[in-house]
């Protein structure tokens, strides 16, 4: 009998340990208050992520306006293009098969990478609508006002980076990336399945790869 209360004591506590841990990290977790980049923060990551993190596509605690895809083509020397690639659903598979793989940080830097591209966007069209009238090569104008923002930057050398680790990464020579916008219409009571969307894609211009060394202008 005095084992059972001594076990249940025990039982409890460690119960109680734990539980406290968990809360710990996922207020440490959701409200940033460690420095990035430290061990306790990178500790905090590989606990909440795997299993408890949202990835910015459930409708808590903000129903999503729409879903963004990132996509990347890659074109060779030859000419010949090869078709958009979602890298992220194919690290999303990974992850959803095993929750403790090592590409959960690479998905949270591909989202990163991709609001960023996405406000870089919003920039260079902002300036484009209020400075560009009387410019007549608004392509290379939109190039110029997207180089300036560090999210179009990140996303070039993300992708060049990408195409480097490849074997065959000397045949390429180009990349273009977009973004697929999918909206969704609104409820109203309808089946699931009777519910539409509508997409919008945005284009971004086609750029050099840039080799292992070479900076973004």
């Amino acid at each position: 009998m005095e084992r059972l209360v001594v076990f249940r004591k025990v039982f409890f506590v460690l119960l109680a340990f734990l539980l406290s841990i968990h809360l710990s990290f996922t207020l440490l977790y959701n409200f940033e208050i460690v420095p990035k980049g430290s061990r306790i923060s990178y500790l905090i990551y590989r606990y909440m992520f795997p299993f408890f993190n949202q990835n910015n596509k459930i409708f808590a605690p903000d129903p999503p306006y729409c879903k963004q895809h990132l996509l990347v083509k890659y074109k060779n020397k030859a000419g010949l293009w090869t078709r958009y690639q979602d890298l992220q659903a194919t690290m999303l598979q990974t992850h959803a098969a095993n929750r403790l793989s090592s590409v959960a940080m690479p998905i949270k830097h591909y989202d990163y990478i991709l609001r960023q591209l996405s406000d870089a966007n919003t920039y260079a069209d902002y300036y484009m609508s209020n400075y560009a009238d009387s410019i007549t090569n608004s392509d290379s104008l939109k190039l110029f006002y997207l180089q300036r923002r560090e999210g179009f930057q990140m996303a070039h050398r993300y992708f060049s980076d990408m195409i480097n680790q490849m074997p065959k990464r000397t045949s390429f020579d180009s990349l273009q990336f977009k973004i697929v916008y999918i909206y969704p219409e609104k409820y109203h009571a309808k089946k699931l399945a009777d519910i539409k969307a509508s997409s919008m894609t945005l284009y971004f211009p086609v750029l050099p790869i840039l080799s292992s060394h070479e900076s973004v202008e």
